[in-house]
């Protein structure tokens, strides 16, 4: 372990300092440190990487905001969300996704600024063209069915399946296993919700604010590009 990472593993930010040096590195597995700071949970420490390491990519595609969904931590999807938001791993699936998927709920909540996005591959029971609403559906996580279906209840997977069908015909357990009589409470939800009259979707204060930060970025990454 790079000393680098022993810092990050504790928190220390005072070490962190010290080798900051050493910032942009990857080890074997081409882990950044910034990657491990959003697995850890510690703040102060992807505050101090986030220039210098935010949108880097493992080869496998996955951000240090994935690993932050993946970990449940929700606080650190703010900081990192303007950097990182809306890129994909290797199967498409986003850091909203890894959310769903794991059935963290606060995460989904700061991460509604990756809506309507669909995965490229298969993996796990999760089809070609799912969303974090179907992948939430597939594995049984209510309360987060319910937030997404308002805004992702139309989207249909490659093989034109909602998020409806696949909690009747693709249910899964925690293992990746079929339960033939799908997930009751999602299904209610669902089908209740396909009952109602659509009404106009609003867009999340989170999302707005997101792609307020973003756009700012990137003008201001044109501006200094365009100065001598």
């Amino acid at each position: 372990m790079r000393p680098l990472e022993r810092a990050l593993w504790k928190g220390d930010v005072e070490a962190v300092l010290l080798h900051l040096g050493d910032a942009g590195e990857r080890d074997p597995q081409g882990m950044t440190g910034l990657m491990y700071s959003a697995i850890y949970g510690h703040m102060d420490c992807v505050k101090l990487l986030l220039k210098s390491e935010g949108g880097c990519q493992k080869d496998n595609g996955w951000t240090a905001l994935m690993y932050a969904a993946a970990h449940d931590h929700p606080e650190l999807i703010r900081e990192l969300s303007p950097r990182e938001a809306r890129l994909s791993n290797k199967y498409g699936w986003t850091a909203l996704m890894q959310a769903a998927y794991r059935g963290h709920l606060d995460c989904v909540r700061a991460l509604l600024c990756e809506l309507s996005l669909q995965t490229t591959q298969e993996w796990n029971g999760c089809p070609v063209g799912a969303s974090a609403l179907i992948i939430a559906a597939i594995f049984n996580r209510g309360s987060i069915v319910s937030v997404l279906m308002t805004y992702e209840r139309d989207i249909v997977d490659a093989e034109g399946r909602d998020a409806l069908w696949h909690a009747l015909h693709n249910a899964r357990d925690e293992t990746g296993a079929l339960i033939p009589t799908g997930h009751l409470e999602v299904i209610n939800a669902l089908r209740a919700q396909s009952t109602r009259q659509p009404s106009p979707v609003k867009i999340p204060p989170s999302m707005i604010q997101s792609f307020k930060r973003q756009m700012e970025g990137s003008i201001s990454s044109v501006t200094s590009s365009n100065t001598p």
